[in-house]
């Protein structure tokens, strides 16, 4: 009975950011424990049958959720990361991926700025990414905007306004410059292959690799 409510509300109670997964979670483990009691060689038919149709069910939920969540995507391309090559050309770079260069200015930042830093980047945006997440995950730095794909409802023109800004600011925008330090950024991530114009107006260059500069701003 859990796993056919959890089933059927996940199917029809459809609700942004698949929150669905909550039902999915809150019948599996009673699912599994029903399971658990019930299912032996002594067991009745009909709770064998039981058992199986929830497990069949629960195994539908998960495979459900996992592909409609934008988890299969980022696990699947999850074998582009820390790749051996440094691009050269925008048109070769591989889209949910992280280079060795990429890798070592994160850890730059994560190594040598305040835990509470507010860090603006481009790639997410810029490249319409929304659930690239990786320079966030590697300088361990919260990010002004990246997987913006989680941001809704109240928090919609606040991820619309910010993606101006940031398409502004790599056009070397001083009035997006302002703002984005009003909302407290600290520093500015350079991706070179994807921004080269970018002239880091009221910032100063503290760090470089082969394929990102890491840009303080003056305040």
């Amino acid at each position: 009975v859990a796993v056919a409510f959890g089933f059927f509300m996940g199917l029809f109670n459809a609700q942004e950011g698949v929150s669905q997964m909550y039902y999915t979670l809150a019948v599996t483990i009673p699912a599994a424990v029903f399971g658990v009691i019930h299912l032996n060689p002594d067991g009745k038919q009909y709770q064998k049958v039981i058992c199986y149709v929830s497990a069949i069910l629960a195994a539908v939920q998960c495979v459900w959720f996992f592909n409609n969540s934008g988890v299969a995507l980022t696990v699947l391309n999850g074998v582009h990361i820390l790749t051996d090559t440094n691009y050269k050309e925008a048109e070769e770079i591989v889209p949910y991926s992280i280079q060795k260069s990429d890798y070592e200015a994160l850890c730059w930042v994560r190594d040598n700025t305040n835990a509470h830093s507010v860090v603006l980047t481009d790639r997410s945006v810029l490249c319409g990414l929304d659930n690239y997440m990786y320079y966030g995950t590697f300088s361990e730095r919260q990010m002004y905007l990246e997987g913006d794909r989680y941001f809704y409802q109240t928090f919609l023109e606040q991820r619309e306004k910010r993606k101006e800004i940031i398409s502004e600011i790599y056009q070397n925008s001083i009035d997006a410059l302002e703002y984005a330090i009003q909302d407290g950024v600290d520093y500015i991530l350079q991706t070179k292959w994807l921004t080269p114009s970018f002239e880091g107006p009221a910032c100063t260059p503290i760090y470089e690799t082969d394929t990102i500069t890491v840009w303080k701003i003056e305040k």
